[in-house]
């Protein structure tokens, strides 16, 4: 007998399951906000309190004022909106996730069958990622088509936020990052530098972003905050 897809409960006690996953506007602006203010950045090692709520509404704002794209904006918005369901791994997590896959065989064929093993891994977690994207996409009223168009953009935008992050919300390391971080730009941020909010602000704004980038969400859910 073939076992039950895997699945998990969520804030308003409904079954969420992850490799086949269904997402309505109702709950971007209820259980996915409200998860997405509770979840820290970087496993919480921030000087203070920063939620990925916060963060994605910093891609989003920064988006719009360097390009005046309030679509790329949106993309930037939602980019990290799966994480109310797979929680936010930190990106050394998932390369230690996925050299340790590879390490964990015969030596002797390690070199061969390793790092097939690690891409296996890496793009199944991709795909289960990519089904929530494109489900949360669905219900804000984006396609999955323009979200690739904007991919690369999207994905610059969230390295350069990285940087961003770690230069305000974090004691100075003892070591540095990849160089990818080390060389991104930062993002511009109206206050100067990132203000972490509490989590019922971080919620509000976010909900309050996507609303406005996302004429799909105001029209489902006219009800104001």
């Amino acid at each position: 007998m073939k076992p039950p897809e895997p699945w998990m409960q969520t804030l308003p006690g409904a079954p969420f399951t992850l490799r086949a996953p269904h997402v309505t506007p109702a709950m971007l602006t209820g259980e996915i906000a409200t998860a997405l203010a509770r979840i820290p950045r970087f496993a919480g090692h921030t000087i203070e309190f920063y939620s990925v709520a916060q963060h994605s509404v910093l891609c989003a704002e920064a988006a719009e004022a360097e390009t005046d794209d309030r679509e790329l904006a949106a993309y930037c918005l939602l980019d990290s909106a799966h994480v109310a369901y797979t929680g936010d791994t930190p990106r050394p997590m998932v390369a230690a996730v996925a050299r340790q896959i590879a390490d964990d065989i015969d030596p002797y064929t390690a070199h061969v069958i390793g790092p097939r093993r690690a891409r296996n891994f890496l793009a199944s977690r991709e795909r289960i990622k990519g089904g929530i994207d494109t489900e949360i996409f669905r219900a804000a009223g984006l396609s999955l088509e323009r979200h690739i168009e904007h991919r690369e953009a999207v994905k610059a935008i969230g390295l350069r936020a990285l940087r961003t992050e770690r230069d305000d919300l974090m004691h100075p390391g003892a070591r540095s990052w990849d160089a990818d971080i080390e060389a991104a730009e930062r993002l511009p941020v109206s206050t100067g530098i990132i203000r972490p909010l509490p989590e019922r602000e971080a919620r509000a704004l976010f909900i309050a972003t996507l609303r406005r980038l996302c004429p799909a969400i105001a029209a489902a859910d006219p009800a104001q905050l």
